[in-house]
């Protein structure tokens, strides 16, 4: 059975979007059969549906290339350790 309605009308009543609505699996008889807005809403109240958490956007590597991560504390091997392998070779 598809719940696409059901979704859009949750999303709709929880303020969030289509993908982040969640629906109980065991519950789908039932929510298939709710297909008033007052219905979906009295499922939401009972935890049947519910809206699940945003997700974040990870700015870790935003930074890395904006030059965080790059001083003392992050570094391993001397100063010129690097250059200095890469001329004697």
């Amino acid at each position: 059975m598809s719940l696409r309605s059901q979704r859009r009308i949750a999303a709709s009543l929880l303020k969030a979007g289509e993908t982040r609505v969640w629906i109980d699996p065991e519950e789908g008889d039932r929510v298939g059969s709710a297909i008033t807005r007052q219905e979906i809403a009295t499922l939401i109240r009972e935890g049947r549906i519910r809206a699940l958490p945003k997700k974040g956007v990870s700015r870790g590597r935003a930074r890395e290339r904006m030059g965080r991560r790059k001083k003392a504390g992050s570094r391993k091997g001397g100063l010129g350790l690097g250059k200095s392998l890469w001329v004697h070779r």
